[in-house]
């Protein structure tokens, strides 16, 4: 499915020796990095229409149900794909 992530965005036990000026890297979640490509097939797999959301212990979480229109919500989209790697991280 393409919200899932692929072998190549799976995070390793050892955080990734990664930078934010390696080609594709757009953001990092301690040192795991959220890549162009993740961005790209996240996005492309939401529809058009609604957005929602919940309240962790990390704060305000967005769950964004249709594709961001402006450059304030394409940023807050990639911030959501830092959470939601961090949360990953927390879990393991």
């Amino acid at each position: 499915m393409p919200w899932e992530k692929s072998d190549a965005d799976a995070t390793p036990s050892e955080p990734a020796a990664a930078s934010l000026s390696d080609p594709g890297v757009l953001a990092l979640a301690k040192g795991q990095p959220i890549t162009r490509a993740l961005y790209t097939r996240r996005l492309e797999a939401l529809p058009e229409d609604h957005a929602s959301g919940f309240l962790t212990t990390f704060g305000s979480v967005r769950i964004i149900h249709r594709k961001p229109r402006s450059a304030e919500e394409k940023k807050i989209f990639l911030e959501e794909l830092v959470k939601e790697e961090l949360l990953v991280q927390y879990a393991v």
